[in-house]
């Protein structure tokens, strides 16, 4: 927005054309920086994928925890991905327990030596609803006009359970 600002005010003159400049290198910066953060979310990516392969515990080294705001390494036994590979699922020694790690916050991940120990709990969440995910079920009840029914071209026949009581 600066940029077409600056470009608008006419002639070219030297202020004109250094701010020009350090506005395109502070853009390319921007870029470089947002690819090697890019590359190394998707080496992280690779080295779980070895993990789960490999069905070896690793290390989530200095991992961001934004419910407690810490920093700490876990030990897991990754599992699986989420569909946007922005998350993993995995099994996390320490508390017993299936979990979701958000790869973004993982300062680095490290193989470790050992084979998966807990194979048995290992549970990948049940399909996502609206964000939500796991084994729990639970009746939802939705009141929809009837042009909403209409949207598809479906009719009441064939949507019964939208008028069940």
């Amino acid at each position: 927005m600066a940029e077409k600002l600056i470009e608008s005010q006419g002639k070219s003159n030297l202020l004109r054309d250094s701010l020009l400049q350090k506005l395109q290198l502070k853009s390319e910066v921007k870029q470089g920086t947002e690819q090697l953060f890019k590359a190394n979310l998707g080496r992280f990516v690779d080295l779980i994928g070895q993990g789960i392969s490999g069905k070896k515990q690793i290390w989530l080294k200095d991992y961001y925890s934004l419910s407690g705001d810490t920093v700490s390494d876990r030990l897991v036994e990754p599992v699986g991905f989420s569909r946007d590979y922005e998350n993993i699922h995995a099994f996390e020694v320490e508390s017993k327990r299936m979990k979701v790690f958000k790869i973004e916050r993982i300062g680095e991940v490290v193989i470790g030596t050992q084979s998966w120990r807990y194979e048995s709990k290992h549970e990948l969440p049940g399909q996502a609803l609206f964000g939500y995910t796991g084994k729990k079920k639970f009746h939802v009840k939705l009141k929809l006009s009837k042009k909403s029914l209409s949207v598809d071209g479906r009719g009441a026949s064939e949507c019964p359970a939208i008028y069940d009581n």
